[in-house]
């Protein structure tokens, strides 16, 4: 290792105290951060690294800043003079962080942390071969990793000499900061290059040594320089000063992984970047000062490198362009026309533009003008034929006289010839639905009353006698000053076929509510039934035949211990026993008889539903039902479960079934969501008054619904379950179910709080198939 003292250690003690420092001052409070540099002040990484950590908190508005920076010169200095210089240097300072750059830093905060940083956190970057034990155990520190980009440089000197035999690398054995590195870069050479190329290593190079030897290095060389180069007495050489001048004494074409060295006679590489290390290091230091705790923050291993070229380099070398790959920046390469004239090439341009321009609205507005008479001479045709395309009929409403228009297709779309009814209001209520006239003529005249546009749908009578569904669209074309309508018109939509076609739907939604019970059963009914039925019959019968064995026994031990006093029966005097005894032989019977009971109610689960909707259905039955066929579940799901049924709320009219189905699906799906036995689950019934609708809720503190989920949950097959079985067809069915009882199913969620799934359904008056219809 190369140690010198420095000459004017005298000089550096007495003027420690007048080390550098930056400050940012303000009303704000203030914090004090110290860069530790383990290189001297000058070479380009080490600027790059600080203006990226200074760039970080430039941006942020908490604190006013105070920087002291440090520079520890490891490769011109003793070592052991370090802890004097500092103390000097910064008596009675106080440090809000650190930051240290490159391994020697680090090891010096590590090792005298006790001393000057005791309690302070401490951020690394620029640290090769990162292991934990460099810490020794100490807490709040945290950073980011530097790993140099050795392959990525060796596959870019491979690329750009695909001729080169020989590889020449440039290293320091004996500078202790550079060690790690040097072991890295050798093995990584020695595994890529082994069989193609012949490799030579350098160690220590002196500069005067170097062009001596230049002739020797073969002309297919190609160099690689990770080295501190210096003089014939061993005295280190300005970085940058001398890779150009060793650069210039081989001319072979050389590259590295330095920052510092690019532009200094190599070729290029996988360059580190201190600016990006610099900004990782201020990112992690300025969350610590923020209230994080560096212990919580991981060690950062990024990459910080990217392809750099040196266009004069690359020309000097005699490397195609062709060659460089396209993610490589290349620098220093000369201006090209464009980039000479870039200013007059845009404004030559925009002038072209301009008068392309108003050419171009010039002939645009002529042939704009010429189109404008073709179009409106084909536009009635065209409406004719969009009219006829989708079978829409016109009509047209004058209320307050009361006189319509109906076109052709208005007539024909029902079988009618336009002759044979009459152009009035009236011709369009008698053919009306009897069950939708009233409703169908209502919704009209409040449109009109208050004059806003319309969609409504109703059957009316073709000429066949059968009912044709129609989709009536209306717009107002005139208001008087009230806002009401004073002419409306709009179209009739035969939609038989598509009312048709839903009606099939219906038939196949029936289906998948069959299959998913089914499913559902494969995992109750299999499950429970069979495991239970064939015990519970021994049970039965042996209880009954315990109930007679004890009927026959009762007397008979009666006498005795009428003869011969008390004596023990089952651990228990007789006297105590004897009353008991045919209570519990009872109390068999009737569990078994229970358990039978719940084995049943499985079975009518799985019954297949009929699809009636007319029925009268007591919503807290339908609760009651669903949790006696989810009690395992629940029981093994969470301790905090609750029913909360309002004993007043009124019945409702649909399948007690499918019902029954969408809330064991709900709660299933409750179930499915806990992360814990201590989260709820709360199911209830009650009246919404004011919306006459009756609500059943199940409500879960599970680890609810995203909110890309949230947009497809009701979705045919989307399921969130896929790795525990799940079909994704539970919600989507319980969905349509809901629909088809003319309520609404709903789901209020938050990540990470649970979900509240809301039914809302119609009372037993109102009809669930048309409930919604408007």
């Amino acid at each position: 290792m190369i140690v010198r003292r420095p000459r004017f250690l005298p000089l550096l003690l007495l003027c420690a105290a007048l080390g550098p420092c930056e400050a940012q001052t303000g009303s704000k409070p203030t914090r004090t951060v110290l860069v530790l540099h383990s290189l001297e002040e000058g070479p380009g990484w080490v600027q790059n690294v600080t203006d990226g950590i200074r760039s970080v908190f430039a941006r942020d508005r908490t604190f006013s800043w105070v920087f002291r920076y440090e520079y520890l010169n490891v490769l011109d200095a003793d070592p052991r003079d370090y802890p004097a210089i500092f103390r000097l240097r910064f008596p009675n300072v106080r440090f809000n962080a650190v930051i240290c750059v490159d391994n020697q830093a680090l090891d010096f905060a590590v090792t005298h942390r006790a001393e000057f940083f005791q309690g302070v956190p401490i951020v690394f970057c620029g640290i090769d071969r990162y292991d934990p034990d460099l810490l020794r155990g100490e807490r709040d520190i945290t950073g980011v990793t530097e790993e140099l980009d050795f392959p990525g440089t060796f596959a870019l000197m491979r690329l750009l000499h695909p001729d080169a035999k020989h590889l020449l690398i440039f290293a320091n054995s004996t500078i202790r900061a550079e060690y790690a590195a040097y072991e890295r870069l050798a093995a990584i050479a020695r595994q890529e290059f082994r069989q193609e190329m012949t490799l030579e290593f350098w160690e220590d190079p002196e500069l005067p040594d170097i062009r001596a030897r230049a002739s020797s290095i073969p002309a297919d060389a190609i160099v690689f320089t990770l080295a501190y180069f210096s003089d014939s007495e061993g005295r280190p050489l300005p970085l940058a000063e001398g890779t150009q001048a060793v650069s210039e004494a081989i001319r072979r074409p050389m590259y590295s992984c330095w920052e510092s060295v690019f532009g200094s006679g190599i070729v290029g590489g996988s360059i580190t970047q201190g600016a990006l290390v610099g900004e990782a290091a201020g990112a992690l230091a300025l969350r610590i000062l923020r209230g994080a705790e560096a212990d919580d923050l991981p060690v950062e291993r990024r990459g910080t490198s990217r392809l750099l070229l040196d266009w004069n380099e690359l020309r000097r070398a005699g490397v195609p362009l062709h060659l460089v790959p396209r993610d490589a920046e290349v620098v220093n390469s000369p201006f090209t026309f464009y980039q000479r004239y870039k200013t007059w090439v845009w404004a030559g341009a925009a002038v072209f533009a301009v008068l392309l321009a108003l050419l171009v609205v010039s002939l645009a507005y002529g042939e704009a003008e010429r189109r404008l008479k073709r179009r409106f001479g084909h536009s009635e045709q065209r409406l004719a034929a969009a009219l006829e395309a989708t079978g829409s009929g016109i009509w047209e409403y004058d209320p307050a006289h009361g006189e319509t228009f109906y076109d052709t297709r208005w007539f024909t779309m029902l079988g009618y010839a336009p002759d044979t009814l009459r152009q009035e209001f009236n011709t369009w209520v008698s053919l009306l639905h009897p069950d939708d006239r009233e409703h169908a003529r209502d919704e009209v005249a409040r449109h009109v009353r208050e004059g806003t546009d319309f969609s409504i749908e109703f059957r009316m009578r073709a000429a066949d006698g059968g009912w044709r569904w129609i989709v009536s669209s209306g717009t107002v074309a005139e208001r008087d000053a009230a806002g009401r309508g004073l002419r409306m018109v709009g179209t009739h939509v035969d939609v038989t076929e598509r009312r048709r076609a839903e009606e099939r739907e219906r038939m196949q939604a029936r289906q998948l509510i069959q299959a998913d019970k089914l499913a559902s059963l494969g995992v109750l009914v299999s499950g429970v039934a069979h495991e239970i039925n064939n015990p519970n019959n021994f049970i039965l019968l042996n209880g009954r035949m315990c109930s007679r064995v004890w009927k026959d026994l009762e007397p008979i031990l009666g006498d005795y211990h009428r003869a011969h006093g008390e004596f023990l029966l089952a651990g228990m005097p007789f006297s105590e026993a004897w009353p008991r005894i045919s209570q519990l032989v009872d109390g068999i019977h009737e569990g078994a008889q229970r358990i039978k009971k719940i084995v049943q109610n499985l079975r009518d689960f799985a019954r297949r539903d009929p699809g009636d909707l007319s029925g009268e259905v007591d919503p807290n039955a339908v609760v009651d039902s669903a949790v006696t066929l989810v009690r395992h579940l629940l029981d093994k799901s969470t301790d905090r479960f609750s029913t909360s049924c309002d004993p007043a709320v009124p019945r409702i009219r649909g399948s007690f079934q499918q019902l029954e189905q969408v809330t064991v699906n709900l709660l299933t799906n409750a179930c499915d969501a806990l992360p814990s036995r201590d989260r709820a689950i709360r199911v209830s019934t009650r009246f919404d008054r004011q919306a006459q609708r009756v609500l059943i809720e199940v409500a879960d503190e599970g680890t609810g619904i995203s909110a890309e989920s949230r947009t497809r949950i009701f979705d045919p097959f989307y399921t969130t379950k896929q790795d525990r079985g799940g079909t994704g067809l539970g919600l989507s069915i319980s969905y349509t179910i809901v629909r088809n009882h003319g309520g609404e199913l709903t789901l209020a969620s938050e990540e990470g709080r649970g979900t509240l799934a809301t039914v809302s359904l119609p009372l037993a008056g109102a009809d669930p198939g048309t409930e919604d219809r408007g």
